[in-house]
């Protein structure tokens, strides 16, 4: 768990700053992480499919809509969503929907409604700091270090070492976070399967020597 401070001090120590005592201290290295926040946050959750941030929903088609020519059915987009991690036609996500198309805020397809998992800016997803994995939340820190630290320090150097934190803790997040990934049992392959299925041979006689 981490906290909006946490993200702004970590940030100033990337840039070899000192760290603030609140969010509200009046100093330049405090407004300059506010400008560049909110933008931080969303770049970092458009860059890769984040478990902690991924919500899925039910959206039915837009009734209002009229079909002047291609998909039948209109769907609008949540405000909240940020990038598509899977679409489908059932609520199991078992049968991913192939033909659709988007454009600006909508998706459009031939089905009534579509289930969708994606990662989401809502606050009790993507912008719940609470649900921050630590890799995430330095991985912000960095992004945002990145932004401030030519103005807040003008030195070359200390921006070179930032970028480099940035490319590192970018990595470190993305990988940690593809270890959460639960396994799946793997579908058999041929060769299994012809063994449980097509071959109905003697399987050995309890009674015998030979199993």
């Amino acid at each position: 768990m981490t906290t909006k401070i946490a993200v702004y001090n970590q940030a100033l120590l990337d840039c070899k700053q000192r760290k603030l005592s609140a969010l509200t201290d009046d100093a330049k290295s405090r407004r300059l992480c506010d400008q560049v926040y909110d933008g931080a946050v969303e770049y970092c959750l458009e860059a890769a499919l984040w478990k902690f941030a991924i919500r899925t929903q039910r959206i039915d088609y837009d009734e209002s809509f009229t079909k002047k020519f291609g998909y039948t059915y209109q769907f609008v987009k949540p405000t909240d969503w940020v990038k598509t991690v899977a679409m489908c036609s059932d609520e199991y996500f078992k049968s991913p929907l192939i033909e659709y198309d988007h454009e600006a805020g909508y998706w459009y397809a031939d089905v009534q409604k579509i289930y969708v998992r994606y990662v989401s800016n809502h606050t009790d997803y993507g912008l719940n700091l609470g649900e921050w994995p630590q890799s995430f939340a330095d991985f912000v820190s960095a992004h945002m270090a990145d932004k401030i630290v030519g103005e807040l320090t003008g030195s070359d150097q200390i921006s070179a070492e930032v970028a480099g934190v940035l490319k590192t803790r970018e990595g470190t997040a993305k990988s940690r976070d593809a270890w959460n990934q639960p396994q799946r049992q793997p579908a058999p392959g041929n060769w299994s399967s012809s063994r449980g299925t097509g071959w109905r041979g003697d399987r050995g006689n309890r009674s015998s020597l030979i199993g």
